[in-house]
């Protein structure tokens, strides 16, 4: 039987997802429990590069705007909270080199280190596409929707449609998925819009499935 994952925002928490999801599905896949080609993962994405999101892509923030959290903590990889510290280790030279500013930054294993946010978003960025080249090689379906805004949703015979804008050309589009995953992040009050109606409906009928 089929199965379609949608994740409506490819930043961190997409990125996390998506991760653990080809993990997951690599898990099945060797025990023979699943047919790969029958798993479609669609990431719908509003700005043009998966990983970063809005917080961490470096066309949004300033040198001076860093992490808060200690990067031994934020690592997105399952068990592995110092994935990102060792990340900026193993690569400080390229990164030094593609942001010169790093020049005054600890890359100590130890104490708190926090950088600036475009190196958070050059480490999500490659996990991304790490995880996407994972997910596909599994024999995966593998969809990534770029420019892309997820509007509206709702759920019809254990189904939720999906209305997708096109933020290049302004052009609507419809996919439909088993689950999703709402990975937005930052909300802003002019773009919520009918879709936190449409979520909150949709919640409170899985409330009502779950409690009946």
């Amino acid at each position: 039987m089929s199965f379609t994952f949608a994740i409506v925002g490819g930043g961190l928490t997409g990125t996390a997802m998506l991760q653990l999801f080809a993990e997951k599905m690599r898990q099945e896949i060797d025990l023979n429990l699943l047919n790969p080609s029958e798993i479609k993962i669609q990431i719908f994405e509003k700005q043009e590069t998966f990983g970063p999101g809005f917080p961490h892509s470096d066309r949004n923030v300033m040198p001076f705007h860093i992490t808060n959290m200690c990067a031994k903590d934020m690592g997105i990889l399952f068990g592995k909270s110092a994935d990102f510290q060792e990340w900026v280790i193993q690569h400080q030279h390229n990164l030094q080199e593609r942001f010169p500013y790093l020049d005054d930054v600890s890359f100590g294993r130890e104490g708190c280190n926090h950088y600036p946010r475009a190196i958070m978003g050059a480490y999500l960025t490659q996990r991304f596409h790490e995880a996407y080249k994972k997910a596909q090689a599994l024999g995966l379906i593998v969809e990534l929707y770029s420019h892309s805004e997820v509007i509206d949703l709702e759920e019809r015979h254990d189904k939720i449609h999906l209305i997708v804008k096109d933020r290049l050309s302004g052009s609507k589009f419809s996919c439909i998925a088993d689950r999703v995953l709402l990975a937005t992040g930052h909300w802003f009050e002019e773009t919520a819009g009918n879709l936190s109606i449409r979520i909150l409906t949709v919640r409170q009928k899985e409330m009502r499935t779950a409690m009946s």
